[in-house]
């Protein structure tokens, strides 16, 4: 099969639609792995946690090209075109949310329409242009080559992620431990989590920042 030069990004719930071509380079994904972290521990091993993954991210080369399609007359005018629907797909020219969009390189961009048909929807994030890459007609002024970078980011539905909340973790409230004297924040880890390590959770939780600086009688909310 012939290598497919272009790929499209169209909105879901209305006609917009942009295509381009794939310009040097290929589309990766930059972001949406791993999601672990480290909590650090004075002169011992940090402690590694998962702390749930970002929305994945992915960066696409692109070029627009349009000089067969354009009048003799009015060069660049289709180029201009495409340049506009992906500024309206970013959203350029409103105050409304930019639409949620379904993406399509015939494979060529991972996890797109035609790998995974319909398991992903996206946003655009970023768009960024490449000075070396622009071409002006000389009689219209207008672009006729342009391209550069389009970032791409998986768009989750906030209804999704609440489906997956029962209705027992909604209910659930943080606990208050009220500190006593001889208290650390080591000590109540690990009466409350049976962990000292698992301090820093608490410290976050109530934005302390140094451990040692704790009051009797003060209200800690455990998470």
């Amino acid at each position: 099969m012939p290598f497919v030069q272009t790929f499209i990004i169209e909105a879901v719930d209305h006609s917009t639609r942009f295509e381009g071509g794939f310009a040097d380079g290929s589309p990766i994904v930059t972001e949406g792995y791993g999601g672990w972290q480290v909590t650090n521990r004075p002169r011992e091993i940090g402690i590694t946690e998962w702390s749930g993954r970002n929305p994945m991210a992915i960066e696409i080369p692109f070029r627009i090209e349009h000089w067969m399609d354009d009048d003799e007359d009015a060069p660049g005018v289709a180029c201009e075109r495409e340049v506009r629907n992906l500024e309206a797909l970013c959203g350029l020219g409103g105050h409304a949310q930019p639409p949620i969009c379904k993406v399509d390189g015939h494979g060529i961009i991972p996890h797109d329409d035609s790998v995974a048909p319909g398991s992903h929807q996206w946003v655009i994030e970023n768009v960024t242009w490449d000075r070396d890459i622009e071409l002006r007609s000389g009689t219209s002024g207008r672009r006729v080559r342009c391209g550069g970078t389009i970032v791409i980011r998986q768009y989750i539905y906030p209804s999704d992620v609440f489906r997956r909340i029962t209705s027992r973790s909604r209910a659930q409230k943080p606990k208050v431990y009220i500190v006593k004297r001889g208290d650390t924040l080591s000590k109540i880890a690990k009466q409350m989590y049976g962990d000292p390590n698992k301090w820093k959770r608490i410290a976050d939780a109530n934005k302390i920042r140094d451990r040692r600086n704790l009051k009797i009688g003060q209200h800690l909310k455990i998470p």
